[in-house]
């Protein structure tokens, strides 16, 4: 009970989390200017970005199928694997994070693989997707120098200057302190009485059992490829997506390599689907390349809706196929047995 309770909760405050980012980005808008924006737009480039983004999650569903190829279990069809990912997707428009216990789960239950040896496998394939981001960010900072650190100084530096400028013995507070609990954590750590929480100890054999995955894979290269082109169709998606409105039709490649760093990190942050973090990044983005805010939120809304709706056409097929497979297999097992 105590459980479900705070599940509940969580929920509730990540959903008003998710309004509140949302009302944050549209605040002061003019939600006219932005509906005319909305009708106005060419949704046969939206159709092209959002099959982009599709076949980037097809190109997911192989690389994670070679990591679960290395378990010693009978492995899922690519077939499976594209409607676990899926499902997956739509779990984490309920709940952040859901979706990776939730495609697991469904892997279980069609292939019979124990869960715990599946997430290390999806740890490792989150890590090389942060590995991903990095290399994606080096390459916008690399290309869009000047107007990346312009934005990093006008709501980041410039923030921290403000706070520590007033009340400098903060900062030196703050690193006092680091010095104090680190080597407290680390003896700690060391006694014998002290238990390491379980979350700890699981997260810990997922990101092994992910390694020997990894490290056992016959093809890393393959791995390598099918990670770059997941990459490539993301920016191919926040690309084509542009062409929908004329505001933003004029950007330049560059320029949608750098609204493809801003998203991923409002994506990051743990809300539903990237609900009001997204929206806000991705406008705040687009106003380095003089784009106004309100025609930048109308296209983060399109880019972001449309693959929404994708998840969600697309997860809910799956989640029905599989629950049909479910129900034929069960019902096939005791003829298999009477047999």
């Amino acid at each position: 009970m105590k459980t479900s309770l705070v599940s509940v909760l969580k929920y509730i405050f990540l959903l008003l989390l998710a309004i509140s980012l949302l009302v944050l980005a549209f605040r002061g808008q003019n939600l006219e200017q932005l509906s005319a924006d909305l009708k106005s737009a060419d949704y046969n480039w939206v159709i092209i970005s959002s099959l982009a983004c599709l076949v980037a999650h097809l190109f997911r569903a192989y690389r994670w199928q070679m990591l679960i190829k290395t378990l010693e279990y009978t492995p899922p069809s690519i077939v499976t694997t594209f409607h676990a990912v899926m499902i997956g997707y739509m779990a984490n428009l309920a709940l952040p994070r859901m979706g990776e216990i939730t495609r697991c789960g469904v892997i279980n239950k069609t292939n019979n693989i124990p869960v715990n040896k599946l997430i290390g496998t999806v740890i490792i394939e989150r890590l090389t997707d942060v590995f991903m981001l990095m290399a994606v960010t080096s390459l916008a900072v690399f290309f869009q120098f000047e107007l990346i650190y312009r934005f990093l100084n006008q709501h980041i530096f410039s923030f921290i200057a403000s706070k520590t400028s007033n009340n400098g013995f903060l900062l030196i507070i703050t690193v006092l302190v680091l010095i104090v609990l680190v080597p407290f954590v680390i003896i700690l750590n060391k006694k014998a009485d002290f238990k390491v929480p379980g979350k700890i100890i699981n997260l810990w054999q997922g990101l092994s059992n992910g390694l020997k995955s990894f490290y056992s894979l016959e093809n890393k290269w393959e791995y390598i490829i099918y990670s770059l082109l997941i990459w490539f169709f993301y920016y191919l998606s926040t690309y084509l997506c542009m062409f929908a409105i004329t505001s933003t039709a004029h950007l330049s490649l560059f320029a949608a390599l750098s609204i493809l760093v801003f998203g991923s990190l409002g994506m990051i942050v743990p809300v539903q689907g990237g609900i009001g973090a997204f929206h806000f990044m991705v406008a705040e983005g687009l106003v380095l390349y003089a784009i106004k805010k309100s025609d930048g939120l109308a296209y983060a809304t399109i880019i972001h809706s449309s693959q929404t709706f994708i998840i969600l056409i697309i997860g809910g097929a799956s989640l029905i196929l599989m629950l049909i497979s479910s129900s034929k297999k069960a019902a096939n097992e005791p003829d298999r047995l009477n047999k």
